[in-house]
């Protein structure tokens, strides 16, 4: 009692310096749990796989070494999933920012996803990136005058919104999503059109940045096509858990899952938080690679976890249509 068995979680490490490998997503297995204080056991249900339980934000673990030949198999997998699953555009992020707790409006959000998919792995700096409104206006069908007023909401929503990433061994960074967003109104010259540039955070940089391990790349056109932040986010949170639909079988602590929403503190009641699951639930059915079901599970007399049961959809048409690319870089004058 007290004592669980050797896991399969998910790792939530930023890539470190001088890493090797090209692992997209990757499960690391834990060392076996310390033993727990008998008020503290949880009490499983038979059917509650041990794998499945995700870690919580800011748990702490021990890796023992692996070998090769699992890493080779693991990667292979992992990168046909992806090949079978990803888009022209794509949102490549290590695990940690994929996981961690984000809150802001659906508009800001669809922007940030835009700008993100301009960078990729194996890029080596942060350059800011122009998105023109009309371009912004189109896909999400904005007509009037507003979407310059909505452009400049979510881009102040960007330097206000900080983002907060959990560290293996419980330490937390915190920090704004962009250092900088500049608008232009179009009158540079002729052919120039109104357009707004993000500088995305140096902060992000080991999330973003030659990544060699531990990140997941995610369809930008799927991710665009939900109509509520909450359901975009739990897209990423599942979609980065389960390995894009790896694993069958996910378990996450209410609370904690809330958190990563940006939702703690809202929904105290479980039968309140079902319109966020029912909802998503939808909405990857209709838009995305991915569906679920779930099931509360009780811990004593508690509905304290909640167990998704993922499942590939090969019907399903994104809302959004995406070119190959939407957002530019710039070369500032000091830059060049």
């Amino acid at each position: 009692p007290g004592r669980t068995a050797d896991r399969q979680r998910l790792s939530l490490e930023p890539r470190s310096p001088g890493q090797k490998g090209d692992v997209s997503l990757t499960r690391q297995p834990t060392m076996e749990a310390e033993p727990a204080a008998a008020s503290d056991t949880v009490p499983q249900t038979p059917s509650e796989r041990a794998d499945a339980l995700v870690e919580p934000l800011g748990g702490k673990r021990r890796y023992p070494s692996r070998g090769r030949k699992g890493r080779s198999a693991q990667r292979r997998a992992g990168q046909t999933r992806q090949a079978r699953t990803c888009s022209t555009l794509s949102v490549t992020q290590g695990n940690p920012l994929a996981l961690s707790r984000q809150e802001m409006g659906i508009l800001t959000k669809r922007l940030l996803v835009l700008a993100l998919s301009d960078i990729t792995k194996d890029d080596l700096t942060l350059e800011p990136i122009r998105i023109t409104a009309w371009e912004y206006a189109q896909l999400f069908n904005i007509s009037g005058k507003s979407i310059y007023s909505r452009i400049e909401e979510s881009a102040r929503e960007l330097l206000e919104q900080t983002i907060q990433i959990k560290e293996p061994n419980g330490d937390w960074v915190m920090f704004q999503w962009v250092s900088e967003a500049r608008y232009e109104g179009g009158q540079g010259g002729k052919g120039q059109m109104a357009s707004i540039e993000l500088k995305i955070h140096d902060k992000l940089k080991p999330y973003l940045l030659q990544l060699r391990r531990d990140f997941s790349i995610i369809p930008a056109d799927q991710l665009l096509s939900f109509e509520s932040f909450n359901s975009m986010r739990l897209f990423e949170v599942l979609y980065t858990a389960s390995y894009a639909g790896e694993r069958d079988e996910l378990i996450f602590d209410v609370d904690d899952l809330k958190l990563r929403l940006g939702l703690d503190g809202k929904y105290e009641r479980f039968k309140d938080f079902r319109y966020v699951l029912d909802k998503a639930q939808e909405e990857f059915k209709a838009y995305t690679c991915l569906a679920y079901e779930y099931e509360p599970l009780k811990v004593g007399r508690k509905l304290q976890r909640v167990r998704f049961t993922i499942a590939r959809n090969d019907v399903f048409k994104p809302r959004v249509r995406l070119p190959a690319s939407i957002a530019s870089r710039v070369a500032r004058e000091a830059d060049k």
